[in-house]
């Protein structure tokens, strides 16, 4: 080995490199062994399971959006067809987004390969957490990172990501693959990279948007060029798989509210308090896009303006859209989330204020959903987990800009994060 070195075909510092590799590998085979254990004991995965079946129904030829799909997947979960009220459980994304889950569809034993889903997404999860630390642009003692990605992994959202192996997690990673693409102007991954976040279009909708018109207008060209060709690839791949596919995939997203609880505010709230909900959970949404406009007046206002400012509104505020996001999939706002621990002071994130934020947001929603879960065969979260985070954040944020700018300019400085 030592005559590799010195011969420049292995760096002179490989032993601790290879060190490090072993370790990282044999922690990553025991991660997946002790997922292994816990898939074996507690049901669930459900979000893994339609889209496994799904995969493998495309690798056997077979339609994923068809009844028959959808009913070895009922039967697989509930032992029988789903009845009245009952989660369907049927394939709901783009036909593409089931490539992503092409080599766990190959692994016929469903523990091994929720199993190993689960462990990918703990790594991605981890890894955006520590992308949400650098791009927060904040310094953060090594503590207070530790202790940030111990939170990815174990607060409601990370945790019930995990578990119901929902993919959410793997496009916040996407999504912040993109930003530090951006930020290192690699402006073709950064196209590729955002053109992944559409596997759930549902979630990433307004950021993507936001972050499409932020690259027209700072011209960012290939960046553009790079999202179009990816998508352009992405469809035509899947039309040559399943020519029916988008039409199928229609029939699906308009099946998806039937079978749901509510996702929206005005539907959530109207669950909860009648017409008066209703309206006020539509006037949320209005307000919401008032918002959503004064970001893109910015945006056009001034053409130097950063990506993270605007995305990191837009990702807060998206939930409370009216745009139907299930509660579950607000991984993402862990991005915001790390942008707001710094407060007005970047170069040092206060102990309290850190400790204070992290401690309300894991204890608030892990016992606001133990307060709420209705058991259904499995715990299943009230709609009124929409809110609490969003809000949370927003109302921080409102106070950090009255407190720097006063009451009349806060409004401004709210969408702007100026």
């Amino acid at each position: 080995m030592n005559r590799f070195a010195r011969r420049g075909l292995l760096p002179d510092s490989w032993i601790p490199w290879a060190v490090f590799l072993l370790l990282s590998g044999l922690g990553i085979a025991g991660l997946a062994f002790a997922n292994y254990r816990f898939a074996q004991s507690a049901p669930g995965g459900t979000d893994f399971l339609v889209h496994w079946i799904g995969v493998r129904a495309v690798l056997d030829g077979r339609n994923p959006y068809s009844d028959q799909t959808a009913l070895e997947i009922q039967t697989l979960v509930y032992g029988r067809p789903a009845g009245p009220g009952e989660h369907e459980l049927r394939v709901a994304y783009p036909l593409y987004a089931e490539f992503l889950f092409l080599p766990f569809g190959w692994i016929s034993d469903f523990v091994w390969a929720r199993a190993l889903w689960m462990t990918v997404l703990e790594i991605a999860a981890a890894a955006f957490a520590a992308l949400a630390v650098f791009l927060s642009g904040a310094e953060w003692t090594r503590g207070q990172r530790v202790a940030f990605l111990v939170f990815s992994l174990s607060w409601y959202l990370g945790m019930r990501a995990i578990v119901n192996g929902n993919a959410v997690v793997l496009v916040s990673l996407f999504f912040g693959i993109s930003l530090l693409c951006v930020k290192k102007r690699w402006d073709v991954a950064a196209g590729v990279f955002l053109a992944c976040c559409t596997v759930k279009p549902q979630v990433a909708l307004l950021p993507i948007t936001a972050a499409l018109f932020w690259a027209i207008r700072a011209g960012r060209c290939r960046m553009l060029l790079s999202f179009g060709a990816v998508m352009a690839a992405l469809t035509g791949l899947s039309f040559a798989v399943l020519p029916t596919w988008l039409a199928d995939n229609w029939d699906e997203i308009q099946r998806f509210a039937l079978y749901n609880p509510p996702i929206t505010p005005a539907d959530v709230l109207r669950e909860a308090a009648g017409a008066v909900g209703f309206l006020a959970g539509v006037w949320i949404s209005v307000v919401v896009w008032l918002a959503l406009l004064g970001i893109g007046i910015r945006l056009l206002r001034k053409r130097e303006v950063g990506l993270l400012a605007p995305i990191g509104m837009t990702i807060l505020l998206a939930p409370l859209s009216g745009i139907p996001m299930d509660p579950g999939n607000q991984f993402l706002l862990l991005l915001p989330l790390a942008m707001i621990l710094s407060g007005r002071n970047p170069e040092r994130i206060s102990s309290r204020r850190f400790a204070g934020m992290l401690g309300a947001v894991f204890f608030g929603l892990w016992i606001l959903f133990l307060l709420t879960v209705r058991m259904d065969g499995q715990p299943v979260q009230h709609p009124l987990m929409l809110f609490p985070l969003p809000l949370l954040l927003l109302g921080i944020r409102l106070w950090d800009a009255v407190r720097a700018h006063g009451l009349r300019a806060a409004g401004w400085d709210l969408v702007s994060w100026s």
